[in-house]
């Protein structure tokens, strides 16, 4: 049998950290391919939104009817909308395809464009959230959600970000979605089962000392995205993020309590608790908990 060597180890590394996890085409939330028969390319509107949009009034929104419609023609006609300046309509259809199960980073994007551009600060922030988690590294969402909140009434956002070294522990934490993560996770355990056999079949101490560097860098990585998978499915299962939708959103101590903890603002970043009989239990951004009307709040 051929010994492994320490130039094959890598290689296998290399080719594995260009691996993608595959994406099948998907219309019930992940982030596959979107329109399946004849489909146009996706339109990836306004990279930097402009001119600065005028907040409007929401009612002018209009109800469009998708039923029937496939997707393909739901997607033409609200981009065509887009490119005659009618926001809101395009607005209502790219929401259609939300509503039909079909929800991808190039929808919500494109839906979050088509708010921002109607002046409908909260949900073009509400969708931008969206978008980037299922694309945490695309630098276009990422510019579009910063730039949004500079339009908003509370522009002031705690940063989650860590100092120094520590940020950079975290840096592949933050920037992949839990199947990437889960996907490098089974690269790495495989490199290291890889790693471990080419210990086995090598002699000379020299590469056993190259090799056991190897390793440990190996299990260093692959303890990190352990913890990263654990608490990515964990939160992904317990916790909760809203978007407040519309301003001054009074926010109570308790269900229609008339007295006010705090007016709330559309883009307002706050963690959902529980949503019953009406009212969504949160906990806002200072910590405290509060409840807020249901309809007056989204869920990332």
């Amino acid at each position: 049998m051929k010994a492994v060597t320490p130039a094959l180890i890598l290689a296998f590394l290399a080719v594995g950290g260009m691996a993608q996890p595959p994406t099948a085409p998907d219309t019930t939330g992940g982030d596959g391919l979107i329109i399946e028969e004849d489909s146009p390319p996706v339109m990836l509107l306004d990279t930097a939104p402009s001119p600065t949009p005028t907040p409007g009034d929401k009612s002018a929104i209009p109800e469009v009817d998708v039923t029937g419609m496939a997707n393909t023609q739901i997607f033409r006609l609200a981009n065509e909308a887009y490119e005659k300046e009618e926001f809101e309509t395009a607005a209502a259809y790219y929401g259609g395809l939300v509503e039909k199960g079909v929800a991808n980073g190039d929808v919500y994007f494109n839906l979050a464009n088509a708010c921002f551009r109607a002046g409908d600060f909260g949900r073009a922030v509400l969708y931008y959230e969206k978008a980037l988690r299922l694309r945490p590294r695309d630098p276009d969402i990422a510019h579009n959600l910063e730039y949004a909140r500079t339009f908003l009434i509370d522009k002031e956002i705690e940063s989650d970000r860590l100092p120094g070294s520590l940020e950079t522990i975290l840096v592949l934490h933050r920037r992949t979605t839990t199947p990437e993560t889960l996907w490098l996770l089974a690269v790495l355990s495989a490199a290291l089962a890889l790693l471990l056999l080419a210990r086995r079949l090598h002699r000379s101490l020299r590469e056993r000392v190259l090799l056991g560097y190897l390793q440990g860098a190996l299990v260093t990585l692959l303890l990190l995205q352990v913890a990263s998978a654990g608490f990515k499915l964990w939160s992904d299962k317990n916790l909760r993020d809203g978007i407040i939708l519309e301003n001054s959103v009074k926010a109570g101590a308790s269900p229609g309590a008339e007295e006010e903890l705090l007016e709330l603002n559309a883009g307002t970043k706050v963690r959902i608790l529980d949503i019953r009989n009406g009212y969504a239990h949160i906990r806002l951004p200072n910590g405290i908990p509060a409840f807020v009307p249901e309809e007056s709040i989204g869920e990332v």
